[in-house]
């Protein structure tokens, strides 16, 4: 089937679509209006609809013949606490909320997919099940949905996550072979000093010192602990520490983030990050206590997987237009996804030639260009029928990370 001219005749559809679910955007767990309006375009397509009693998010389901496998797409749906300040003809009429990560446009692909393959129900040959997942902004919409069971009834044995990319132009796919997205690990820090009059540091202990120098002293960890050949980041986001000017802070907090790939590379930079807020700490005549929390795993894809289906995109769309993308640092909650069945992590392109790069995600420019829908929905699509035409290799297990 010539999936690229499909998508073109649902193009007024689905920016409809897109229009309405960018100009009223929704934050994490709150997100009940846009499950109520997907699900209603999920019905009107003839699709079993699933929604949640106690949590936002639908799946939809289309289903094929009887024991036949089950590929998911999944689109994330909630929007992020920024004011818009884009290009874009209907930017959100929510005062301090945006979809600046492209989850509007996700969640836009995902129906203008299910919208034709609804059209072709009779010809599939798989089950397709179209998860739209709230709350992947504070990585707690991932997990929750598979405890609630949407990897079962029927059972997924694939699974397919999409991302806007504003680095591509509109008719590009970005694919990367092996890690796609960091691992994502975060500390808190409370150093307990002593309070005293500024007149009088010498009474007291300092903990806004403890914490400049132990801030200065993480830095040390990625650049002197892990093997160069690895990659980790550890950055501190956020400080908070005393009350008047003339009083010497007594207590300091200190959040942030790690990024990694391999878990030896975590369990490195936890030890490292003990030792030295206890170290550093110590030398300042302070206390400290460290909160480690490990989020998510890394999004990881199978090369075989990735190198099997690259020349069926490349039939359609040209060689030039299917990037190889190195892995990115940020994280993403489809790792549990992954954690459960085998599946794939794709990049779509949304910027024009003119913009591409200019607006990141998470900016409050970040604009997602209209011919993107049309040729994300094709993409999509034409990435269905490659899995379907190797479901020898897929399916009985050889392609699974090992």
């Amino acid at each position: 089937m010539d999936w690229v001219a499909a998508a073109e005749t649902i193009r007024e559809e689905t920016l409809e679509i897109f229009k309405h679910l960018h100009q009223y955007p929704e934050l994490s767990e709150q997100e009940h209006e846009t499950t109520r309006y997907i699900a209603a375009k999920l019905s009107a397509m003839g699709l079993e609809v699933q929604t949640f009693q106690n949590m936002t998010g639908v799946v939809g389901c289309l289903p094929g013949p009887p024991g036949r496998p089950t590929i998911a797409i999944r689109a994330d749906i909630d929007a992020l606490p920024v004011q818009e300040n884009s290009a874009s003809p209907f930017p959100s009429r929510v005062p301090g909320v945006m979809h600046a990560c492209g989850h509007d446009f996700h969640a836009t692909v995902a129906l203008g997919v299910a919208r034709l393959l609804s059209g072709a129900r009779d010809r599939l040959p798989f089950s397709v099940k179209f998860i739209f997942q709230p709350a992947e902004e504070t990585n707690v919409g991932a997990k929750a949905m598979i405890e609630a069971g949407v990897l079962d009834n029927p059972p997924v044995d694939f699974i397919i996550g999409i991302h806007a990319n504003p680095d591509l132009q509109v008719g590009q796919v970005g694919l990367t072979s092996g890690p796609v997205m960091a691992a994502e690990s975060n500390f808190e820090i409370t150093i307990t000093g002593k309070s005293s009059h500024g007149s009088q540091p010498h009474k007291g202990a300092d903990a806004l010192v403890a914490a400049s120098a132990t801030i200065t002293a993480l830095q040390t960890i990625v650049s002197r602990s892990l093997d160069p050949l690895e990659t980790a980041v550890v950055s501190v986001g956020t400080i908070q520490g005393g009350n008047a000017k003339n009083i010497i802070a007594d207590k300091a907090l200190l959040a942030g983030t790690v990024r990694y790939f391999k878990k030896e590379a975590e369990q490195l930079i936890q030890e490292k990050l003990e030792r030295i807020t206890r170290y550093t700490s110590e030398t300042y005549g302070c206390k400290n206590h460290l909160d480690f929390f490990s989020e998510q795993s890394p999004v990881i894809n199978n090369p075989s997987l990735i190198e099997a289906i690259r020349p069926s995109l490349i039939q359609v769309f040209g060689e030039e237009n299917i990037i190889s993308v190195g892995p990115s640092m940020a994280s993403e909650d489809f790792s549990y996804f992954l954690q459960e069945v085998q599946g794939v992590f794709s990049w779509l392109g949304t910027s024009s030639a003119e913009n591409k790069g200019v607006y990141p995600l998470h900016n409050q420019g970040f604009c997602i260009e209209e011919d993107a829908i049309v040729s994300g929905i094709s993409s999509i699509c034409v990435l269905i029928d490659a899995l379907t035409s190797m479901e020898d290799t897929i399916f009985d297990g050889t392609l699974r990370l090992s």
